[in-house]
């Protein structure tokens, strides 16, 4: 697959790919490397985690942590959907959220993050090969 080919496919799943690439000097192979180990990175697994266990302040630092990963890699539709968790996340007492709720209070946000984190590992894993 062509380098044409592979902007073309991750365009279409919400990367801004050319954002991204002049973060990276222009080095294709370089951006191409931080999208393949964004894939290996824990975050999305420890976020996971973390809110099935209620302890928000984890699922927040795993949160933050996946939103910085996707800003700086151009994964714009994760990085939408993440920073809407996270804000939550930041201060639950003030959205309602107590230590007896469980991961049913991020419900809507959950699913955003889950269909970006899917379409984004999806069309990284089909262009590079992951």
């Amino acid at each position: 697959m062509d380098n044409e080919q592979i902007r073309r496919i991750l365009i279409a799943a919400g990367i801004d790919y050319d954002s991204a690439l002049r973060r990276m000097m222009g080095k294709e192979s370089l951006y191409y490397r931080f999208l393949k180990k964004f894939l290996e990175d824990e975050s999305y697994s420890l976020l996971q985690e973390a809110l099935r266990e209620k302890r928000w302040e984890d699922a927040f630092c795993a949160a933050h942590t996946l939103k910085g990963l996707t800003g700086n890699l151009g994964l714009t539709q994760l990085y939408e959907a993440i920073g809407v968790l996270v804000e939550k996340l930041r201060h639950p007492a003030q959205k309602d959220i107590k230590d007896t709720d469980g991961p049913e209070a991020f419900l809507a946000e959950l699913k955003a993050v889950e269909h970006a984190y899917t379409a984004t590992a999806a069309a990284i894993t089909e262009t590079l090969g992951e």
